[in-house]
């Protein structure tokens, strides 16, 4: 992928992790907003955002990536449904050993329950219910890890 593809989908990929809460979201997106300069986008909100405090509010950052995302041309995108890129991302955190495999069907459990009409997806949270089961007899997870991390190259695979 080329580099000034590659930081729009970076940045695009932080404004999803922002939004959907997860955990480390603010550094995610001053990361991104850095890697989008460097490539050599440009402009005045796009600085502010590589360089967001810690203590801007979330109405704050939001505003601001809006703002940036008019200065990096990616507007559009990041006012798509951005649950396929969340749900990319942990797939593929989980696939590099950078995320556990629960973490990532507790998120589709608790985002879509069993309801996300997406086979994939469902398929997680019911994996997710089988974990707690295991777990909860102190049974092997193995099984149940293998098929997790089997089901998010599944979703890697396909573009949504």
């Amino acid at each position: 992928m080329p580099a000034g593809e590659r930081d729009v989908t970076e940045l695009v990929e932080a404004v999803a992790w922002w939004r959907a809460d997860l955990p480390g979201a603010r550094t995610l997106l001053a990361e991104a907003a850095m890697a989008a300069l460097i490539s050599g986008r440009d402009g005045d909100d796009l600085v502010q955002l590589a360089l967001i405090d810690e203590t801007a509010s979330r109405f704050d950052v939001d505003d601001l990536i809006n703002r940036a995302a008019n200065d990096a041309g990616i507007a559009e995108a990041v006012h798509a449904n951005l649950e396929p890129v969340v749900a990319h991302r942990l797939c593929r955190l989980v696939l590099r050993d950078e995320l556990g495999p629960r973490e990532l069907t507790r998120w589709a459990h608790s985002r879509y329950h069993h309801g996300a009409g997406d086979e994939s997806i469902d398929l997680l949270a019911a994996l997710d219910d089988e974990y707690d089961d295991i777990a909860e007899i102190d049974g092997d997870l193995a099984p149940i890890v293998a098929a997790i991390r089997r089901v998010a190259a599944r979703i890697l695979a396909r573009s949504d």
